[in-house]
Formats: C-alpha cells, structure tokens, sequence
C-alpha cells in the first residue's frame, strides 16, 4: 500500500483502519487513478475489482488519451500481469514529465471477474511521476548531470554564479537525459575558460547497449584564466525521443560552465530553405534550388538547336539538345523518349516540318522544362536581279550559300554572300547554284533593252532617255503619230543616258527608235 500526497496542503497523519462494509461483488466496477508507466509510453489505470482479461479484446477504440490537449493514438489495451486490477494504455510516443494526461473509457464491454461493467469515465487525470529530463531546447549546467566519472565541481565567478565542472582529463565524462520532441537541428553553445592550452569535447548519444553515437565535437579555446569564460557554437541534429547525452573529456585542461541547445529551423533535405518555407521538402542531396526550396536549373541550361527541311518534302529536319550541367534526364518528340546526361547530345531525326511541343524532366526531382520549336519546311532557291549598264546586281532570298555564279554555262566566281554583282551582255544566261542541289537553280536571261526609259514622261520638250549601253552616243529617230521622221541624229550617252528636244515640235505622241544592238521603240508624250 503507497500513500501519496496529491494536494499542497500540510497535515498530520496517525493511521488508516479499514473496515469491511460488503461484498466486492456488490460495488460499482469503476477507475479510481492512474499514473505514467516506467517505460514512459504508457499509462496504468487502477481500477477498484479484478479484471476480466478477455473483455479488454476489442476495447482499443473505446478508450482516449489526451497529451496536453492533442488526441494520442492508443496502441494496445492489456492488464498488469502481476496486478489485475491495473489497465494499461500503451501508446507510440514518448511522454515526458511536464505532459498533462486525460484518459476517458466510453465502451461497454469491459467486466470484472465477479461480472460487474466497468463504468464509462470522461477525462481522468492521470499522476505524472516521470523523472525530470531536460528538455531541448533548453540550458544545460553541467554539474547538473545524471551520472559522472572523473569530473570536480567548484564554484564560478560567470556571470550568473553558481557552479562550474573543471580538472578535466581525457576520458572524464558525464551523462545528461534529453529529450528531443522529433528530429531536429540545433545550435548548440558551450561556456569554456582555460588558462594556456586548448582542450577538445565530444557531445554522444549513448544507447542501452553504451554504444556512442558521435554528435560533434568541440576544440575548447584558451581564454587566459580559469575563470576568463568565452563562447564557442556548434551545429547538431539530436533525433526524436529521449536519450543519454554525453559530454566527453577527449583532450583536458579547461573549465566548463554550461551548454545551451537552441532549435535552429527544420531543413529536412538540406538545401537550405527552412521546411516552413519548403515547397518541395524532398529535394535530393546537393541540388540547386530556388527561393522556394525547388530545384531549378539555370534557363540557359539547355541548347535547343533545330535544323529545317533541306527540301520541301523530304521530311528530315533535326532537333538537337545538348545540356550544360550533368544531370539524368529525359524528353520525349514524336512518341519518342530519350533519356541523355549532361555529357551527350540527343538528337531527333527525321522530323516533318512543323511546330513541336516537348518538355524536358529531370530524373528523380520534381521539375520540367518545355520549348516550342518550329522545324521550317524546306526551301528552293529565289532571287531577284537588276540590270544598270551592262552590270547585273543580284540577291538571293532564298537559298544555301555557297553560291555558284554561273554565266553561259561557265563558273565565274563562287561566294557565300547573298548579294553580287556580274557583268553582262544582251542575251547572257546567268544560272545562281546554291550548295544543297535539291534547291533548284535561279535562271535569269538578260535583256538589256528592258531597261531602256524615258524620263519625265510626258514632258513639255526635253526628254532623257536612260540607254543600258556601253557606247559613246547612239542613233535617235522620233516619229509622229502619222509615222513621219521629226527628229534624226547621233546623241551622246552620258552617264547612262541621252537627251533629245522637242520644244519646237507639237504637242502630241511619238515614237523614239533606239538603235542599240536592236532597234528598241519607246512611246514619248510631248503636251
């Protein structure tokens, strides 16, 4: 029999008698208490009759536990092997000694071995008698340990007085409990003073078998006396639950005064974006990601080459990517995938002109890239050309340079510019081949007669007429509309063009005669 004190008020106590009134058989089957268990995940419910073991079967969503307010999931229902008149809730997490606990039963099934029903119950606070632990974050004074070897404790004169550990030699030790409320990262800070020499420290997990599991470890720095005290920071990440921390001595000869965890924001996949502002929380190892914890590629990463038709209708352009930092990846045109690195060239061939839409994914992350390219249908050669004495200026609009320049059937020159020029005569065939030889050829027969004008056109007297000849002067005879000769001479070319007067004629129509190679006709108005 334990008699606890639940209240703060003071009495004395002499005795307890007992006195029978009746039958167990007669008495509400009821909970009377309960209290955390010593394996600290479960909680034992007295109750006031011996339980019917079997009834507890199917009983575990008839009860409910509050852990400071949140509903914890109850893994088991059992009864005390050596003490049948305890119920015990089991549940999977680790309770510790500052959680308040309500337990409520709601079933019907549950009976003591002289037949009675356990009554219904709401809320039943449970006694925490778990043992104090430091909870992270928290303040550690390191004389305040669990258990110690080798270590002395003396008085401090840091700020805040009270005690600090020192004679710290290689292999001294002391053991802390902890508990950490899941895997989390912190910084930890410890308070060091030492007179000329460095030490060094280890932090441990230590398991039930005395296994360590090395945290970090610290070089304690030399502060110019043993109570000169400094600060030095390191980072940590102390998995969910409790645990034995242990500080260890690896190299001695200086004074610590306490270590102080702070919870440093969750990075989960480590690529520095705290999980609270993750929008991917599962990036792998060492990508680059952008503001929102995504992986991103730079938007150069890629180089989208497209290659046209040749030729209309021979269906064989090419899209080329290539990428410029190595990762897996894949991409799919036409129902095909092809999966490349970093360090290949993927190409398609065989495309039909037109517009492809197609999309890049990086193996593993959660990320596309996607293009619209068009392949151009192939092209045959064009051009256009001008005549202006005796001299043929030429342009390509179309075509694959080089460009063989080609005059009745010889090769004058060849260039890889799309405009040129060419001398000529009256009647020269001029052939332009381009270096892909499905384009076709540009023909152009020249007539240098075409380009004979008259201007201004009508005029008052003075016309000029531009004459594409390489001659000095040239014979002129105007005609009028009843085909009588008017006007009759040589004139002089100059600069391409020769000038006859009218002034003293009539207004009316004419006809000029050329006589260049072949007599060319022009119409004049004189008004």
């Amino acid at each position: 029999l334990t008699f606890r004190f639940d209240s703060e008020g003071e009495f004395n106590l002499s005795s307890i008698e007992f006195t029978k009134t009746g039958e167990i058989s007669s008495v509400s089957f009821k909970a009377l208490n309960g209290e955390t268990g010593i394996d600290e995940k479960s909680v034992e419910l007295a109750v006031n009759q011996s339980v019917l073991s079997s009834s507890l079967n199917g009983t575990l969503d008839q009860f409910s536990m509050l852990v400071n307010g949140v509903l914890q999931p109850i893994t088991s229902v059992t009864i005390d092997g050596s003490k049948n008149r305890t119920i015990i809730l089991t549940t999977d997490k680790n309770l510790i000694y500052t959680d308040e606990i309500l337990v409520s039963y709601s079933g019907t099934v549950i009976n003591s071995t002289s037949g009675n029903q356990l009554e219904v119950f709401s809320n039943l606070a449970i006694r925490n008698t778990l043992p104090i632990l430091n909870i992270l974050p928290t303040k550690i004074e390191v004389e305040d340990y669990d258990f110690m070897i080798g270590l002395a404790v003396e008085n401090t004169t840091d700020e805040g007085g009270g005690k600090n550990i020192g004679y710290t030699d290689a292999n001294d030790y002391a053991d802390y409990v902890i508990f950490s409320d899941g895997d989390q990262n912190y910084q930890v800070s410890f308070r060091f003073a030492a007179q000329n020499s460095e030490g060094e420290i280890g932090l441990y997990l230590v398991d039930e078998n005395s296994v360590e599991t090395e945290l970090l470890t610290i070089t304690t720095p030399v502060t110019g006396g043993w109570q000169t005290w400094t600060t030095i920071s390191g980072d940590l990440i102390i998995p969910n639950g409790k645990h034995t921390l242990r500080m260890k001595i690896i190299k001695g000869g200086f004074n610590m005064n306490w270590m102080e965890f702070i919870l440093m924001e969750k990075d989960s996949d480590g690529d520095g974006i705290t999980d609270e502002n993750d929008l991917c929380p599962a990036t792998s190892a060492g990508s680059i990601v952008d503001e929102n914890g995504c992986f991103k590629l730079a938007a150069n990463n890629f180089e989208i080459r497209v290659v046209s038709e040749t030729c209309p209708n021979m269906d064989n352009g090419q899209i080329i990517v290539e990428s410029k930092v190595d990762y897996n990846y894949k991409i799919a045109i036409n129902g095909i995938i092809h999966s490349f690195t970093g360090n290949s060239v993927v190409r398609f061939n065989n495309l039909e002109p037109k517009t492809y839409d197609f999309c890049i994914s990086v193996t593993g992350e959660d990320y596309e890239q996607c293009y619209t390219v068009v392949v151009d249908s192939g092209k045959t050669v064009s051009g256009k050309s001008n005549v202006v004495n005796n001299k043929a200026s030429i342009e390509i609009l179309d075509g694959t340079a080089p460009f063989d320049v080609i005059v009745n059937g010889e090769l004058v020159y060849q260039t890889m510019s799309n405009t040129f020029d060419v001398s000529v005569e009256h009647g020269d065939l001029i052939d332009i081949k381009t270096s892909v030889s499905c384009e076709g050829v540009y023909s152009k027969t020249i007539e240098l007669f075409e380009a004979v004008v008259v201007y201004p056109n009508p005029s008052r007297d003075r016309f000029e007429i531009a004459i594409p000849a390489s001659k000095e002067d040239v014979l002129i005879e105007v005609y009028n509309y009843t085909s009588q000769l008017v006007v009759s001479g040589y004139y002089k070319i100059e600069y391409g063009k020769a000038t006859i007067d009218l002034s003293n004629n009539p207004n009316g129509i004419y006809i000029a005669k050329i006589y260049i190679e072949k007599p060319v006709n022009v119409k004049i108005i004189k008004n």
